[in-house]
């Protein structure tokens, strides 16, 4: 079915440019002079904009955009100015001013066109690629794993739909990329992108990170700051390791999804309008029986889940994705070529406790030292080794285990520890109370690791 343009315009000659230049972008064109009856000519279904006249009262063009919205999935909004010449200029809902018929069919195109999840596969043995921008994305792209495939079609199912998501999997899985992805594919891809690691803000700066403040809410507040949810306003906000966020937090959070309204530190209320993604490695029906998770917000942020499976259940799929970074290393590495069989068995072995994230590293150190993809088995596995910076407890001759870890000698000590203590934290899903619990250290030890890892400082 073709995308259908309503045109509700009183000037015939702009009416005509438009409608000749929408029909040359593929646009099943309906015209209107006037506003009454013109919901008659909206489709049933598929995709749509509309392009209205700046003398169209609002009201009635509201009436429309529900209309439209109700009825299309990819809504499409141009207010037109009056021109003297006669040379369309468009004004779309996020503010970009449009010059001419062609700049608006080609903007008109976009909007209903988004790039497709699972388009047909595309002659090679890859299998499917993906029409989307915002680098590796091609690393979800399953072989055969069948959960993959699986996560992919919902997706694409919800993407269309505006619907907030819940995203889950272990750490390295790809979680960022889903929710780009989805992002990328959905209505509001022309909005602003606001990835927020609820896992790298110190608590105490969190709330105006989120919120904003206003000028003298607190000492250092020398200037209004807008917080991360406005700036989400009119695109998506990805709430990455949400299951990190504090209980007070949780609350306020809360209350912005259910009103539409951030108030920041200090300030009054602030209409906002985004879409809410979130991921977590952590199981957050446990945190919700446990009290550490709110319920209310557990339901709220938990629409659809989207669960990736780890790369050690995908170990078919090695393969491909190893090829997919290669690709993508050539820019950096242009002598380097594909593995070869015997190495990708070698991969085939691995736990992979870092998944993608792990292999990503894996392939880049393998080609930098064989450019060729020849490595022998036996290289192979000591670069995994080398990679494994706090490994796992090794088994001695005895058959016991030993703390004696596979690290080169000139290794920092701080840096063991901070590696350490990433690895602990990953163990219990970012949560640094109970990481500091396990270390035997004083929380505020963890908090400053992760303070030093995003670069803040105190004071």
């Amino acid at each position: 079915m073709s995308a259908v343009a309503v045109l509700l315009l009183a000037e015939p000659q702009m009416r005509e440019r438009l409608a000749a230049a929408l029909a040359s972008h593929g646009f099943e064109v309906r015209t209107a002079s006037r506003g009454e009856g013109v919901s008659a000519l909206l489709p049933e279904g598929g995709e749509g904009v509309l392009i209205a006249g700046s003398d169209l009262p609002d009201a009635e063009a509201e009436l429309l955009l529900g209309r439209l919205a109700s009825v299309a999935p990819y809504l499409g909004r141009l207010r037109l100015e009056a021109v003297d010449d006669g040379t369309p200029r468009g004004l779309t809902s996020s503010g970009e001013v449009l010059e001419g018929a062609e700049a608006i069919a080609a903007w008109a195109e976009e909007v209903v066109a988004p790039p497709a999840l699972l388009p047909t596969p595309v002659g090679s043995a890859r299998g499917h690629e993906v029409r989307a921008d915002g680098g590796a994305i091609d690393l979800l792209i399953p072989g055969s794993h069948a959960g993959m495939r699986r996560a992919l079609e919902r997706m694409q199912a919800v993407a269309a739909a505006d619907t907030t998501v819940l995203i889950e999997g272990e750490s390295g899985t790809g979680k960022d990329l889903a929710a780009r992805l989805i992002h990328q594919c959905g209505p509001r891809r022309r909005g602003p992108w606001v990835p927020v690691n609820c896992g790298a803000i110190p608590e105490s700066l969190m709330e105006s990170e989120l919120f904003g403040h206003v000028k003298g809410a607190f000492t250092g507040a020398d200037e209004d700051k807008i917080g991360l949810c406005e700036a989400a306003d009119g695109g998506t906000l990805f709430l990455d390791e949400i299951g990190e966020l504090p209980l007070e937090l949780q609350v306020k959070l809360l209350r912005v999804l259910q009103s539409g309204m951030v108030r920041p530190v200090g300030g009054t209320d602030r209409k906002v309008d985004f879409r809410v993604l979130a991921a977590t490695n952590r199981d957050l029906r446990a945190e919700v029986r446990e009290g550490r998770f709110r319920t209310d917000l557990y339901y709220r942020v938990n629409v659809v889940s989207i669960e990736l499976p780890p790369l050690r259940d995908r170990i078919e799929d090695i393969p491909e994705l190893c090829h997919g970074i290669v690709e993508r290393l050539r820019a950096r590495l242009p002598a380097a070529v594909d593995l070869a069989p015997p190495v990708l068995s070698v991969l085939a072995e691995h736990r992979w406790p870092g998944n993608i994230r792990e292999l990503e590293n894996v392939v880049e150190r393998l080609l930098l030292f064989h450019p060729g993809g020849d490595a022998t088995p036996e290289e192979v596995r000591q670069q995994l080794r080398d990679l494994t910076l706090a490994a796992d407890p090794i088994e001695s001759e005895s058959g016991g285990t030993s703390l004696v870890q596979r690290y080169p000698i000139e290794v920092p000590l701080r840096e063991l520890q901070d590696a350490h203590i990433d690895r602990v934290l990953d163990h219990f899903g970012g949560n640094k109370t109970r990481a500091a619990q396990s270390l035997g250290v004083n929380v505020k030890t963890v908090y400053n690791r992760v303070k030093r890892r995003i670069g803040v400082t105190s004071g």
